[in-house]
C-alpha cells in the first residue's frame, strides 16, 4: 500500500460501516493491487 486516500465512515443501522480508498505502486497488475486491498480490508 503507497497511501490512504480517504477514510468514511458512517452509521447503517447499528453498525459502523468504514470505506478506505487506498493507493497502491502503478508497477503493480491489477491482481496485486487488487489482492492489496482485499488483504487490507481483512484487518
Amino acid at each position: 500500500m503507497k497511501e490512504i486516500k480517504e477514510v468514511r465512515v458512517c452509521w447503517i443501522g447499528h453498525k459502523l460501516h468504514s470505506e478506505v480508498n487506498i493507493a497502491v505502486d502503478p508497477e503493480l497488475s491489477v491482481e496485486e493491487g487488487h489482492e492489496i486491498a482485499w488483504m487490507s480490508g481483512m484487518k
